[in-house]
């Protein structure tokens, strides 16, 4: 009966659905491409339960190898991290890296507005400031980058390991529930007829 109801609904009205479904892409299109709707859909990017960190991990990356390389090239710092901030692909990790820029336009140091921006974890923190002390700054982000890039990779294939049943239970109980709802009416008409 379920099935009968679904399949006469989906046969009545799937001219609106599919014009639903149409305006509903548009509509979010338009809201992401939206100055304030691609901020907003940039962080609950990395607010979502299982990806989010994946995401969150690969503006990070960008961050570090972008800021790695405007640094290699002699750009100052203030500039750097305008560039860095457009690029990231992130406006909300973007928005964060313009605030430390301000930070270091007031005179503090990287590590502090980096430790204020709340994005990097203890040890990324560290290797910052042992860049900053030392002069060797491009470097250390050169293995922020690589460190986040294994990170992502790893990420990844856990995420991959994850889905794998989830999507095998899936297709298993609608396989199965098709199959029964089909199969258990001729079943209990030979029950009856018998």
């Amino acid at each position: 009966r379920i099935l009968i109801a679904v399949s006469d609904f989906v046969v009545a009205y799937w001219a609106y659905m599919l014009a639903g479904f149409v305006g509903a892409v548009f509509a979010w299109r338009a809201w992401i491409n939206s100055p304030p709707g691609r901020y907003a859909w940039d962080r609950i990017k990395m607010r979502l339960p299982i990806i989010g960190a994946v995401f969150e991990r690969i503006a990070l990356g960008r961050f570090a190898r972008t800021f790695g390389m405007v640094m290699r090239a002699g750009v100052p710092i203030v500039q750097g991290l305008g560039v860095v901030a457009g690029a990231v692909g992130n406006k909300f990790v973007g928005r964060r890296v313009l605030r430390m820029r301000e930070g270091i336009s007031r005179g503090e140091s990287l590590y502090n507005t980096a430790v204020q921006s709340n994005m990097f974890s203890p040890l990324v923190l560290q290797m910052i400031s042992v860049g900053e002390t030392t002069g060797s700054l491009d470097q250390m982000l050169s293995k922020i980058a690589d460190f986040y890039d294994e990170e992502v990779d790893q990420a990844v294939e856990n995420l991959t390991a994850m889905i794998e049943p989830f999507m095998l239970v899936f297709l298993g109980v609608t396989i199965g529930g098709l199959v029964v709802a089909m199969y258990l009416p001729i079943f209990k008409i030979a029950g009856a007829v018998s």
